[in-house]
């Protein structure tokens, strides 16, 4: 009887201890499937949109192309034929198929600016084709993860011309795009839609929200700069004389013999005559100014889209000297080349410039930092182009131009003045036909496009034979013809 009590005592304690393990055990459990739980909520509770610009009966959207008959200008606001309707107009087509890209862009909350938005996964995307869905993206459904679920986020779409799918990202076309800084690659027609703000779906089972704020757009190619470095540097100058004139200007009133009083300044001055220094200051830092920002400029470039898309070629296999376009160049021509695109920093062009019309080559000088190599790709046999100003051009003037190339030999030839005195085969070397092209009116207008250039090659500057190769070459001449004569 004592055993089989100790027995049971032993076994209830045994059992209670497992019971109070297995408690424990089970509690650790359920915390653990709670954080779980919870973490795969998070996960599946991303907010998710229908990323369309067009939704039938909802939202019908569209992004158009940029206009080449005026100055371009960003335009956007929905048409009256759109949904929801506008007032907008836009003179261009609709941007249709693989050749325009598109990314969404995205930050939490209502309100933010455009430079607080990132780029939103997977958003990249073409255009469809075709009457009805031209001009609209590929659609999908998007997870959003910048933006809380059922949250209120900002949005931007940023389309641009991936010119045959080497530029694969907004990041690699904006820097090739003139963002309204006056800086960077003229030509690449890009574009963003206004802001706009929506609230994504609350994830998981939710419907994606529609992007029903979305509005149409269009892209541009270039906007105005802005004044460049000289014309700041003079508005500036002229401000802080003015401003440093009046502070220093000591002024009092002084009265006179004849009882009337008189404004002076310092050494008995009237105020007359300095005044008539001031304004004399003011009329010569005015027109010192408007010479800085009257000064004409070009895009320096010799593929601007839908304006000039010309190259420079390497040397033809029978090494002739050649200009003009081909049939596939814009304006398209005649000519045919069989050297290769000049491609990367190997080559060097030089742009030179005279005033007026039909100027000779000789009369032509370097324009100021026009020295630049060509780029890569796709876009082989281009130069890596820029916004120049033309000193040798007044505002609104024609003047005549050049291009020149050369192979640089590693960087070894920096400008055309070497790379022209160099002897017998090496390097290549070439020059365009001359053109011309009427300058901008000023800083302030917009660059015009080198739409006269055309395409040119390479080829090995071969010196003519000297004085004493001539020569040399006549006696031997004449030697044979004796020879032969006295052999007779």
């Amino acid at each position: 009887m004592f055993l089989a009590l100790v027995f049971k005592h032993y076994r209830d304690k045994q059992t209670s201890a497992f019971e109070q393990l297995a408690s424990h055990r089970m509690k650790r459990f359920i915390l653990l499937l709670a954080i779980v739980s919870t973490s795969t909520f998070s996960v599946l509770a991303q907010g998710t949109i229908n990323y369309a610009t067009r939704v039938s009966g909802v939202l019908i959207t569209h992004v158009y192309g940029t206009s080449y008959t005026g100055p371009p200008g960003a335009r956007s606001g929905n048409t009256a034929g759109e949904t929801p309707t506008g007032t907008q107009v836009y003179s261009t087509a609709v941007l249709q198929g693989s050749g325009f890209s598109a990314q969404l862009f995205a930050a939490n909350g209502s309100g933010q600016t455009e430079g607080s938005l990132t780029l939103v996964p997977l958003s990249t995307t073409t255009f469809r084709t075709g009457a009805t869905l031209g001009g609209t993206i590929a659609t999908s459904v998007l997870t959003i993860p910048q933006v809380t679920p059922a949250g209120v986020g900002t949005f931007q779409l940023r389309v641009w011309d991936n010119v045959g799918g080497t530029i694969t990202s907004w990041a690699m076309a904006e820097p090739l795009w003139n963002n309204g800084l006056g800086v960077g690659i003229y030509g690449l027609d890009a574009g963003k839609s206004a802001l706009f703000e929506f609230a994504v779906s609350a994830g998981g089972a939710d419907q994606p929200a529609d992007m029903l704020t979305f509005r149409s757009f269009n892209l541009t190619s270039y906007d105005t700069p802005e004044p460049g470095t000289w014309a700041l540097f003079g508005l500036g100058g002229l401000i802080f004389a003015l401003f440093s004139r009046r502070k220093t200007a000591a002024l009092k009133i002084r009265r006179r013999g004849s009882g009337k009083r008189k404004l002076e300044i310092g050494n008995n001055q009237t105020l007359e005559p300095v005044m008539k220094k001031l304004l004399l200051l003011l009329a010569v830092l005015s027109f010192s100014l408007s010479n800085v920002l009257a000064q004409g400029t070009i895009i320096y470039s010799i593929r601007s889209v839908g304006f000039v898309e010309a190259h420079v070629y390497g040397p033809d296999l029978d090494f002739s000297f050649k200009t003009g376009n081909t049939a596939s160049e814009l304006p398209s021509g005649t000519q045919t080349y069989t050297g290769a695109l000049l491609t990367g920093s190997g080559f060097s062009a030089q742009l030179f410039a005279a005033n007026g019309s039909g100027q000779p080559e000789s009369a032509l000088t370097a324009v100021p930092n026009s020295i630049t190599t060509f780029r890569t790709g796709g876009l082989a046999g281009t130069i890596a182009p820029s916004v120049l100003t033309i000193p040798q051009v007044p505002f609104s003037g024609t003047g005549t131009f050049q291009l020149r190339a050369w192979d640089n030999q590693g960087g070894a030839i920096t400008s055309w003045t070497q790379a022209d005195v160099w002897f017998s085969g090496s390097p290549a070397l070439g020059k365009s036909a001359l053109f011309e092209i009427t300058v901008s009116a000023s800083a302030l207008d917009i660059p015009v496009d080198m739409v006269n250039f055309r395409s040119f090659n390479l080829h090995y500057n071969i010196p003519e034979p000297g004085a004493f190769a001539l020569l040399g070459t006549g006696g031997l001449v004449l030697a044979i013809f004796r020879r032969n004569k006295l052999t007779r």
